[in-house]
């Protein structure tokens, strides 16, 4: 991906989130859609288990749906997912990762609180198992304090996805995503064999949009009237 892009995705959420994040760490993405399939390519063979929340976002079925993963549904209530029920996933399937959606979940619309995303990221540390967190409404907000990304308390074992898709404009088609160190050789490989790289003029108009305009004016506007692109 685009150099100064993923400069600006780095300084941007370290700033934001008191992160430590590195450019050579993010991948430019064709939309957060393409890293659920990169991800499952990369871990996924038939019949192993993959935890996702009960209910889920469809199109992560369908992508990762393609090779044919064991879905492990786990129950959400208001402040996030059972964490109980992850565990007893984690003990006696051997899931190949977690999928979830902390901010505003689709369909559910639920936000996890801080103490479940603490109590996950610890989860995970303990079993040594991988989480990818799709976080493409973080930046809309429209009311309520910004929490930290689960990304932020266990970075060696989270692939952190984002979009610009929600935040500045769909039809661009452009994401990200931040991996833990050593990963992204590995990942920028599997998503090769599917586009070569992400289309090179479309990171030229984001990057020109966000280093000439004030996206945070741009999302205060949208949160402003509830409403997005």
């Amino acid at each position: 991906g685009l150099l100064q892009l993923r400069e600006w995705i780095a300084k941007r959420y370290n700033l934001k989130y008191g992160l430590s994040v590195k450019p050579e760490n993010i991948v430019i993405t064709n939309g957060s859609q393409q890293t659920l399939d990169v991800t499952s390519k990369m871990f996924v063979e038939k019949g192993d288990g993959v935890i996702v929340e009960k209910p889920t976002y469809l199109g992560a079925i369908q992508a990762m749906s393609g090779y044919m993963p064991r879905f492990l549904p786990v129950d959400l209530d208001e402040d996030g997912p059972d964490l109980d029920q992850i565990e007893s996933f984690c003990w006696n399937e051997s899931p190949k990762f977690m999928y979830s959606i902390p901010n505003f979940q689709n369909p559910s619309g639920l936000c996890y609180n801080l103490e479940s995303r603490k109590n996950l990221s610890e989860l995970f540390k303990k079993y040594g198992m991988l989480l990818l967190e799709d976080d493409p409404y973080n930046e809309i907000r429209f009311e309520g304090d910004f929490l930290p990304p689960i990304f932020s308390m266990a970075p060696e074992h989270v692939f952190w996805s984002g979009s610009f898709s929600k935040m500045v404009s769909p039809g661009l088609r452009m994401g990200w995503v931040v991996l833990p160190d050593g990963v992204a050789p590995h990942f920028i490989k599997a998503k090769q064999s599917t586009d070569l790289h992400s289309n090179n003029l479309s990171q030229y108009v984001l990057y020109d949009f966000v280093s000439h305009f004030d996206i945070d004016d741009h999302l205060g506007d949208m949160a402003d009237t509830g409403t997005t692109l």
